[in-house]
């Protein structure tokens, strides 16, 4: 069992990763076309990690 590395992120690290990922949400949804209203990134969201 110690072989295995637990990376655990704090609230700030975990702050920062989501904000990256909503941010290359908007720009991709952007590129596509789509309107980038929060309703649709949290339906793309849920989509993803359904």
């Amino acid at each position: 069992m110690n072989d295995i590395k637990v990376e655990v992120m704090n609230a700030n690290e975990l702050y920062n990763e989501m904000c990256r990922v909503v941010g290359d949400m908007v720009f991709k949804l952007h590129d596509s076309g789509i309107e980038s209203k929060h309703m649709v990134i949290a339906d793309a969201l849920r989509t993803i990690l359904a």
